[in-house]
């Protein structure tokens, strides 16, 4: 807690932020998660002197629901710079604040490459909701630290972030090579037939038997 009102009900505690979020390009994106913090009580033993405050030792818990613009610059490959601002609403689960009430967070941080997918950095958070820790007035509370007056708190630590790159646009088709036209067949071969051991009988038009098989060979390569 950063403002007096809420150090006078809070301590410093803990917080779980998960996210998702879309990169249009390299540089500006759309993000949105979820904010939960929990922080102890202040435990100045004001049960017993102020009536109403039974939530003295109860763990004050907030849930938020924010989405906004995440900027980045990359560093080479393997260092990234953003910012973030986020707007939405949060809600007090118990302890101190147990209301809904829109509000804000303004953070950054930056993040080392150690895959293609996954990255660990660091990041920062200033969260506003717009609510104040109940009771607004608390025995023994200096000046300064009396409210009502809304909530604000500091969230930093590690992160882990796993990502999806954009798949690679596929190469360019090949170039077609315009293939020159088949070469003309060559002409047909020319085959000459030469009838040997082909006879007639003596002084007679007919042919002699055994000539037959010469002559049925040459009527089957005239055919083909």
């Amino acid at each position: 807690p950063i403002n007096g009102n809420d150090r006078a009900h809070v301590k410093t505690g803990g917080s779980v932020e998960p996210y998702v979020g879309l990169m249009f390009n390299d540089y500006i994106g759309l993000q949105g998660g979820l904010d939960y913090s929990l922080q102890p009580p202040d435990n100045n033993h004001r049960r017993g002197l102020q009536p109403g405050l039974d939530n003295e030792s109860k763990y004050t818990q907030v849930l938020g629901i924010t989405v906004g613009p995440r900027i980045e610059q990359p560093i080479g490959d393997l260092f990234a710079l953003y910012v973030v601002g986020q707007g939405g609403m949060y809600k007090g689960l118990g302890g101190r604040l147990n209301q809904w009430a829109p509000g804000f967070s303004l953070g950054g941080g930056f993040d080392v490459n150690v895959t293609p997918n996954i990255s660990v950095g660091l990041f920062g958070r200033w969260h506003l909701a717009y609510m104040s820790p109940h009771p607004y007035f608390l025995i023994g509370q200096v000046q300064d630290q009396q409210g009502p007056a809304d909530a604000n708190w500091v969230t930093a630590g590690l992160g882990l972030k796993w990502s999806f790159p954009h798949p690679a646009a596929p190469p360019p088709p090949a170039p077609v090579v315009a293939q020159a036209p088949p070469a003309p067949l060559p002409p047909p071969k020319k085959e000459k037939i030469v009838l040997r051991g082909v006879h007639f009988d003596f002084d007679k038009s007919n042919i002699r038997s055994d000539a037959r098989v010469i002559l049925d060979e040459a009527v089957n390569i005239l055919k083909e």
